[in-house]
C-alpha cells in the first residue's frame, strides 16, 4: 500500500516538473518576442534554469526507476514465498493421500492412513488452503471415493498379511492393478494443485 502511494506522490511530482519545464519555456519565448536572444546573459540564465530543471527531472525519473525495481522485487520475494507454501502444502496432502494405496501390514494401518487422508482432504474442500491453492469440489469428491474404495479393495481380495505369507501370495496382482487404476482420480487432484504452482 506504502508503495503504490509513493509511486503516485512521484507521478504527480514528475507531471508538475514537466508541465513547469514546458511553461517556463513558453515564459522565455514569451520574453523573447519569439526570437532568438542575442544577450549572452539571457543564454546564461537560461542554460542555467535549463540545467536545473533537468536536474530535478532526472532526480524524479531516477526515483521513479527505483520504485519500479523495488516492485518488482518486492513481487518477486511474495511469489517465491507463496510458491514455498504451496510446495510445503501439497507435498503434506501428497504424502498422506498417496500413503494410503501403499502396502499395509495390517488393516488398521490402511485404516489409520485413510482416516488421515480423508481427514486431510476434508480440510482442502472447506477451502482451509484457498489462500494459496483455488479448489476443484468436483475432484476432490473423486479422490475421497478413491480413498474410500481402498477399504472396499481391502475386504474384496480379502487381504490378509502376515509374515509367513509373500507380499506377492498377499497382494495379488489383480489387487494391485485395481489399486493403481483407483489412484488416478488421486493423481488428477494433485496434478491440479500442482499445475497452479507451476503456472504461478
Amino acid at each position: 500500500m506504502k508503495q503504490k502511494v509513493l509511486n503516485k506522490v512521484v507521478n504527480i511530482i514528475l507531471w508538475i516538473v514537466i508541465m513547469f519545464t514546458v511553461a517556463t519555456m513558453l515564459v522565455y519565448a514569451i520574453v523573447w518576442g519569439g526570437s532568438i536572444s542575442n544577450n549572452s546573459k539571457d543564454w546564461s540564465m537560461f542554460a542555467t534554469l535549463i540545467s536545473g530543471m533537468s536536474m530535478l527531472l532526472f532526480s524524479v525519473a531516477n526515483l521513479k526507476i527505483w520504485l519500479y525495481q523495488t516492485q518488482i522485487s518486492n513481487e518477486t520475494v511474495i511469489k517465491q514465498v507463496r510458491v514455498t507454501e504451496q510446495l510445503h502444502r501439497l507435498k503434506s496432502l501428497e504424502e498422506k493421500l498417496l500413503f494410503v494405496s501403499q502396502i499395509h501390514t495390517s488393516y488398521d494401518s490402511l485404516d489409520n492412513y485413510m482416516k488421515e487422508a480423508y481427514n486431510e482432504l476434508m480440510k482442502w474442500k472447506i477451502g482451509i488452503h484457498e489462500a494459496v491453492f483455488s479448489n476443484d469440489e468436483t475432484l476432490i469428491m473423486e479422490a475421497l471415493g478413491s480413498i474410500l474404495k481402498e477399504d472396499e479393495l481391502w475386504k474384496q481380495f480379502d487381504i490378509k498379511p502376515s509374515p509367513e505369507r509373500s507380499w506377492s501370495d498377499t497382494y495379488s496382482q489383480e489387487y494391485r492393478e485395481q489399486q493403481i487404476e483407483n489412484q488416478i482420480p488421486i493423481k488428477k487432484l494433485l496434478g491440479f494443485y500442482r499445475d497452479q504452482i507451476t503456472n504461478g
